[in-house]
C-alpha cells in the first residue's frame, strides 16, 4: 500500500505495513521451511525470513544466505539471528524511516504489544512516496518558519494577504523600534567610539543566523502532538555548545577584523565576548521557543520564526551595546 493522505510521516506503521508471507517456525528444519515457503503464493519479493516461536512472538531474523547454503536437516533455531530490529505498531513512520536509514535496512519487522508479528513495512514500497512527503513537510514548515500559511498561501486578494501577513510584521516592527530605543540608550557611546556602530549589523547578523538554524533544528522534533521533552534538552545543550564553539571562532574573526580597521578603537575583546555571549543566547532562543509554542498549544511553525528574529534582534543589540559600554567604561 503507498503512503497517501491517510498516512503520512506522523502515522503509525500499522497503516502501512503489509502481511508477511515469508515467517518461519523455529522449531522447523531448514527443509521443512523451505517446502512450507514453496507452498506459498509470495505476491511480494522476499527480503528477509522471519523466525516465529510460540504464539507468533518474533524471535529472529533468517539470512536467505544461510538457508539456501545449509543442510536441509539443521534447525532453523540454530540458524537464525536472534537481534533483531523491530517497531512495534504504534512506532510512526517518521521513526521507522530514520531506523530504516540508521541500521541501512530493507525491511523493518512490526509487532504487537506481546512481541507477535504482526507485518512489516518494506523500504521498496516507500521511498520515493517517503521522500516526496518528507519535501512537502520541508516546504510546509519553511512556509510557516516565515509567518506564512500554506493554507493561505494563494493569492486571494490584497486584503487577505495583508490580514496574513501584517501580525508577524508587527511583530518585526516592535522588535526594530526595540532596537532603536536600545540604541539610543548607548548614544553616547555610540558617538564616542563610532567603531561599535560600525559592527552593529554585523552582530545581528550572526544572531539572526545562528537563532534560525536553531530553530529549524528544533522544529525537526514538534511534529507530534506531544513535547519529546528528552531530545528537546539534548537538542538545547548541543545547541548551546555548538553556540559556544560558533561565537567564539566568529567572534575571533570579528575581534581580528576591528584590530585591523581601528587598532586604536580598542574592540577586539568586547568584540569577542558579545558575539561569543549573543550567538550563545541567540541559539537557546532559536531551540527552546518553538519548544515553549508547541507546548501552549501555539503552532511554533507560525509564530517561530517572527519571533525568533525580533527576540533575538533585541537581545543581541542590548548584549552587545551593553558589554562594549562596560569594557570602554
Amino acid at each position: 500500500m503507498p503512503l497517501n493522505a491517510q498516512v503520512n510521516l506522523d502515522s503509525p506503521v500499522a497503516l502501512a505495513m503489509q502481511a508477511v508471507q515469508t515467517a518461519v517456525r523455529s522449531d522447523q528444519t531448514v527443509q521443512q521451511a523451505l517446502d512450507d515457503l514453496r507452498e506459498r503464493r509470495i505476491d511480494h519479493r522476499i527480503v528477509y525470513v522471519y523466525v516465529l516461536g510460540a504464539g507468533g512472538r518474533l524471535e529472529g531474523v533468517l539470512p536467505i544466505r544461510a538457508l539456501l547454503l545449509a543442510g536441509g536437516g539443521q534447525r532453523v533455531d540454530r540458524l537464525m539471528q536472534r537481534r533483531v530490529v523491530s517497531v512495534t505498531e504504534t512506532t510512526s513512520m517518521r521513526d521507522a524511516l530514520a531506523l530504516f536509514a540508521s541500521q541501512r535496512l530493507l525491511a523493518l519487522p512490526v509487532v504487537d504489544g506481546e512481541g507477535r508479528l504482526s507485518g512489516a513495512i518494506d523500504v521498496g514500497a516507500y521511498a520515493e512516496e517517503t521522500i516526496e512527503l518528507a519535501e512537502r513537510q520541508r516546504l510546509w514548515d519553511l512556509f510557516q518558519m516565515m509567518g506564512v500559511s500554506v493554507a493561505s498561501a494563494p493569492l486571494d486578494g490584497v486584503a487577505s494577504g495583508f490580514r496574513m501577513r501584517i501580525p508577524w510584521l508587527a511583530v518585526n516592527l516592535v522588535g526594530g523600534l526595540a532596537c532603536a530605543l536600545i540604541a539610543a540608550s548607548h548614544e553616547e557611546l555610540l558617538v564616542q567610539a563610532v567603531a561599535a556602530a560600525t559592527f552593529i549589523p554585523l552582530v545581528l547578523t550572526l544572531a539572526e543566523a545562528v537563532s534560525m538554524q536553531a530553530m529549524t533544528l528544533s522544529l525537526q522534533l514538534l511534529h507530534g502532538a506531544g513535547v519529546p521533552w528528552a531530545s528537546v534538552r539534548r537538542r538545547v545543550a548541543v545547541e548551546a555548545r555548538t553556540a559556544l564553539v560558533l561565537g567564539a571562532t566568529c567572534g575571533t574573526c570579528v575581534a581580528g577584523a576591528a584590530t585591523l580597521l581601528d587598532p586604536e578603537a580598542a574592540l577586539a575583546l568586547p568584540l569577542l565576548a558579545s558575539v561569543t555571549a549573543v550567538m550563545i543566547l541567540a541559539a537557546l532562543l532559536g531551540a527552546g521557543l518553538p519548544v515553549l509554542l508547541h507546548a501552549t498549544h501555539l503552532d511554533p511553525r507560525i509564530a517561530a520564526g517572527p519571533v525568533v528574529l525580533m527576540g533575538t534582534d533585541v537581545i543581541a543589540m542590548a548584549t552587545y551595546l551593553a558589554l562594549t559600554a562596560a569594557w570602554l567604561a
